[in-house]
C-alpha cells in the first residue's frame, strides 16, 4: 500500500494563499510516492477549492478532529502560524513522520523536521529545537515550472517595465498604491499589476501603460515576470521564484513573517529594497529607491548573479532524499 501524506495548510481571503501553495510544490515533488490529500476547515473549503488542482481533500469542523483521522503510518505535514503547540504534541503522538513548513524560528519540540527556505538562517536560531532543521534556498520549496526554470543556465536579462504583485492578502493595497504613485510620476514603461478581483473593480486608473492581471496560472504568471525589468514584489515565496526566473528584484514586507526573508535577500544581495511599509508615505518615498535602482543595470546583472549562486532548482531531488529516510 501507498504511504500517505497529509497536509494541512492555513488558507484563506485574508491569509492568502501562500501556506497553501508550498504545500501544492512540495505535493507536485512527491506525488509519484505518496497517496496525498490535503485537509481543510470548512470555512476554508471556498477559497481552497479553487486552487487544489487535482488532489482530493476532505474537511474538518476543527483542527482537533484530526486526532480522530491519523494513522500511524501516515506523514503529516503542516504549514501555517495558527497551530498550538499543545496541539502539535497531541498529533506527533499519531503519526510515523511530523513535518512542518515555516518562516519563523523558535523552538520546536513536537516535530520531527522543519522547512525553511529563508536565506541566511542559522541553526542556532532555532533554540533548543529537536526537530531536523534544513534551511535555505537549497529547500526552495518551488512549483516545478520555477524550478526548472533555476536549472537553466541563461540569464534573464532582458524586459521592459515593472512587474507588481503584493499577493491575495495585500493588507494595505501596497500594489495599488505603488501603481497610483508611479503613474503620478509620469513612469512610462509598462506596469503589469496583478491583484485580486475585488481591487480590479475598485481600480479607476485609466493609463495606457498599466496593464491589469488577475488570477494568473503558473505559465501566466512566469510569462508576465519574465517581459518585466524588474519585479517590485514582497519578501515572500514570490521572491524566491523571481530568483528562480533570474529577474531583479525590488522588495519590502508588510507582515511579521516577511521580516526574515526580507533580511536574508538584502544582506545577501539577492534583492534590492527597504524594509517594512505601510501607508502611501512610506510607498512615496520607497520610490524613489525603487526608480533609481530600476535605471541600474550593473546592480540588476549582480544581483541576477548572486541569485543564480543561490538557487540552483534542484530542492526537489534533496527533498525527496530526506523524505525517503
Amino acid at each position: 500500500m501507498t504511504r500517505k501524506l497529509i497536509f494541512r495548510a492555513e488558507v484563506s481571503q485574508t491569509i492568502g494563499r501562500g501556506h497553501l501553495s508550498r504545500c501544492l510544490a512540495i505535493a507536485d515533488m512527491l506525488k509519484n510516492s505518496f497517496d496525498i490529500s490535503f485537509v481543510f476547515s470548512r470555512s476554508e473549503e471556498d477559497f481552497a477549492s479553487k486552487l487544489i488542482k487535482n488532489y482530493a481533500y476532505f474537511l474538518i469542523d476543527n483542527d482537533t478532529d484530526l486526532l480522530d483521522i491519523l494513522k500511524k503510518e501516515d506523514i503529516f505535514w503542516i504549514d501555517g502560524y495558527h497551530f498550538s503547540e499543545e496541539w502539535k504534541k497531541e498529533i506527533h503522538k499519531l503519526v510515523g513522520e511530523f513535518i512542518e513548513t515555516n518562516d519563523i524560528p523558535y523552538a520546536a519540540e513536537n516535530v520531527d523536521v522543519i522547512f525553511n527556505q529563508t536565506p541566511g538562517l542559522e541553526k542556532t536560531q532555532f533554540k533548543d529545537t529537536k526537530a531536523a532543521l534544513y534551511l535555505g534556498l537549497d529547500y526552495a520549496l518551488l512549483r516545478q515550472s520555477f524550478l526548472e526554470s533555476a536549472k537553466k543556465t541563461a540569464k534573464n536579462e532582458s524586459g521592459n517595465g515593472v512587474f507588481i504583485c503584493f499577493g491575495g492578502a495585500d493588507t494595505f493595497k501596497l500594489g495599488e498604491k505603488f501603481v497610483e504613485e508611479l503613474v503620478q510620476r509620469n513612469f512610462k514603461d509598462p506596469i503589469y499589476w496583478v491583484t485580486n478581483a475585488a481591487a480590479l473593480v475598485e481600480q479607476k486608473n485609466n493609463s495606457k501603460n498599466v496593464t491589469i492581471l488577475s488570477n494568473l496560472n503558473e505559465k501566466e504568471m512566469i510569462h508576465y515576470m519574465s517581459i518585466a525589468k524588474v519585479l517590485l514584489i514582497p519578501s515572500s515565496v514570490l521572491s524566491f521564484e523571481a530568483m528562480a526566473i533570474r529577474k531583479p528584484i525590488f522588495t519590502c514586507y508588510f507582515v511579521d513573517n516577511q521580516k526574515l526573508i526580507n533580511k536574508g535577500l538584502l544582506k545577501q544581495e539577492l534583492a534590492n529594497g527597504v524594509g517594512y511599509i505601510e501607508t502611501k508615505k512610506d510607498v512615496e518615498i520607497t520610490t524613489n529607491s525603487f526608480l533609481e535602482f530600476y535605471e541600474n543595470t550593473s546592480l540588476h546583472l549582480q544581483q541576477i548573479r548572486k541569485q543564480t549562486e543561490s538557487l540552483d532548482g534542484n530542492s526537489t531531488n534533496r527533498i525527496k532524499e530526506i523524505i525517503y529516510l
